[in-house]
């Protein structure tokens, strides 16, 4: 039985996806188990057979991420990244050199590694820049973010769209893509992105960076000690009532001796001369002086500086677009506990927020200034969900293995393009490589795959599957050519749009998945060939520059700058308009 010319199984589709889209951009849901759950009411309602249900997960898309995931950790833990970043990059003298001088060992490094490990490292590097610039770091970051998104598409296997698309394509056509055969659009796309970025850099707000709210530490931490006769010598913090106080709480405990103790537990004692650092409303701490008769200290010996704290370790996190933690005050949850870290301060659109961290609501974007133990090395894995990390390249050392790594990535390309090896034979032996020669631990390739991203890549294929196998890219592409007639310019663009439109909602690589069935059909009705379809997304669905929550490295930048959400529109829309009629017609006129 046909509704409005569609099947009961395709309308079934048609909600779930609607759905699945809804809860990602409404709620603070795991993106993985949106996805899981979804497949399971398709296949629960007959939409999709069983087969199909678990054909996403093993597909050569999916196994070539988790493949990759290893080869990126063996590439970041030998310190590949940082020593490029030493190596090649020099201080500009100018605002335009600067924007210039960045593009293309950030273009290249995103091409050959994750683009947000990049971001990340940039990050730092474009913020010194900006100091000696005397520039604000908000007019670099998010030019950065757009070369590394347009850096990350110049092979088939620099990015997960263009995995998960070759991958696909593979399996439909029988035939493997050259991994360089996107190189020459995505080039050109590269050139347009920064030509963009040259006439409206300029019109980047001056924000204010959470480093600056940050800097001094006296506007929102108090220490006081206690006197060598106080009452409370002896007892425990959780007994003095010194954890949680109106207006803050506790945040280190630095003995007589210097021995740091952050983050505190409730069962650490007081001794006479130890220095109680509170942080939040230095006026409403500033009471426990008579409260429990204690001295603000003559000399305070807090700091940030990892030089002067050398059993406390410092980092800033921004908080993801779908955390957990959205809505919630870190008081109401056992987030520090749990991952061993103490909450500083909060900063929101380049302004700290006065008061107790503790007691305020998290939104995403927020940027956490955390302390944790120095001694804690799985601080970074455990919140990776969470928050994204910002400058924790402490971790990465330079050694032999560098040339190492560099070279198995340096082999894995050749065999690639050389076609000796299947994109998947290549990339498993530079995995197995990596291994091998100890470029990365066994537990460190462990921890470096993304179960949660996998899974939701596995789904959205077999979502995809749905939509093809139930007629909706049919019906949808029958629509299209309504519109478009024989302009084939016209079909493209408004595929290429559609896409666009969706990447800056969800993530890219599950855009891929999705039109995935859509430009496959429209190769079938029309006879375009479905390599360049394929090409066409490629550089579509990557093309995430008008919200902080479309891509990781958006949301990488976004507390580091200050940002507002309406910044990104300011260079987003014009690149977005004008990298559609770039890639759908440099598409046409190489590939067709």
């Amino acid at each position: 039985m046909l509704i409005l010319g569609l099947t009961i199984h395709a309308w079934i589709t048609l909600l779930v996806l609607a759905a699945v889209l809804i809860i990602l951009i409404r709620t603070n849901l795991p993106p993985d188990m949106v996805f899981l759950v979804a497949v399971g009411v398709l296949m629960l309602t007959g939409t999709v057979d069983t087969k199909t249900a678990l054909s996403g997960f093993s597909s050569e898309a999916v196994v070539r991420v988790g493949v990759l995931f290893v080869v990126a950790s063996g590439l970041y833990w030998t310190g590949c990244l940082k020593w490029a970043v030493e190596h090649v990059m020099s201080f500009p003298k100018t605002y335009m050199q600067g924007l210039l001088k960045m593009t293309l060992p950030t273009a290249m490094l995103s091409s050959l590694m994750s683009d947000t490990s990049v971001v990340i490292i940039f990050t730092k590097i474009m913020k010194m820049w900006a100091k000696k610039l005397g520039i604000a770091s908000s007019k670099m970051l998010i030019p950065l973010t757009h070369i590394a998104e347009m850096g990350g598409i110049l092979t088939v296997i620099s990015c997960t769209p263009n995995i998960v698309i070759s991958a696909l394509y593979a399996a439909s056509s029988g035939e493997q893509m050259n991994i360089f055969i996107i190189t020459p659009a995505a080039v050109i796309c590269l050139m347009v992105t920064l030509g963009v970025i040259l006439l409206m850099a300029r019109f980047l707000p001056s924000r204010v960076s959470p480093d600056d709210t940050f800097e001094n530490e006296k506007e929102y931490t108090m220490e006081l000690t206690v006197p060598a006769n106080s009452n409370l010598v002896g007892k425990t913090l959780e007994d003095c009532g010194l954890l949680n106080v109106d207006g803050g709480h506790l945040v280190e405990l630095i003995r007589f001796d210097k021995e740091i103790i952050s983050p505190v537990a409730p069962d650490d004692f007081l001794m006479g001369g130890d220095r109680l650092v509170f942080s939040g409303d230095i006026q409403k701490i500033g009471k426990l002086k008579n409260t429990y008769h204690l001295a603000i200290a003559d000399k305070p010996v807090f700091s940030l500086k990892e030089d002067q704290a050398k059993d406390r370790k410092t980092c800033s996190a921004t908080v993801r677009f779908n955390s957990s933690l959205i809505g919630k005050r870190i008081s109401e949850t056992d987030f520090e506990k749990a991952n061993d870290v103490v909450l500083i301060a909060i900063s929101r659109e380049g302004q700290r927020i006065p008061g107790s961290p503790r007691e305020t609501k998290i939104k995403g974007g927020d940027t956490l200034l955390l302390g944790y133990s120095s001694k804690s090395s799985e601080v970074f894995n455990r919140l990776k969900n969470e928050v994204v990390w910002i400058e924790n390249e402490d971790l990465i050392t330079t050694s032999h293995k560098t040339i190492i790594a560099t070279a198995i990535l340096a082999v894995m390309v050749l065999v690639i393009a050389t076609e000796w090896l299947s994109i998947l034979e290549g990339t498993v032996l530079a995995a197995i490589a990596m291994l091998a020669f100890k470029c990365c631990s066994m537990k460190e390739a462990q921890k470096s795959v993304r179960w949660d991203i996998i899974m939701m890549y596995a789904s959205s294929i077999v979502i995809g599957a749905a939509i093809e196998q139930n007629g909706i890219a049919k019906a949808l592409i029958e629509g299209v050519l309504n519109i478009s007639g024989d302009n084939t310019l016209l079909m493209m663009t408004l595929i290429a749009a559609s896409a666009m439109l969706l990447t800056e909602f969800i993530n890219n690589a599950t855009v891929a998945a999705l039109f995935y069935p859509v430009v496959h059909q429209a190769s079938m009705a029309t006879g375009v060939s479905l390599q360049a379809m394929c090409l066409l997304l490629m550089l579509t669905a990557s093309m995430s520059f008008a919200t902080p929550i479309g891509t990781p490295i958006n949301t990488v930048v976004y507390g580091p700058g200050g940002y507002k959400f309406s910044d990104y529109l300011i260079i987003g829309v014009p690149l977005k308009i004008v990298l559609l009629i770039t890639s759908v017609a440099t598409i046409y006129l190489l590939y067709m």
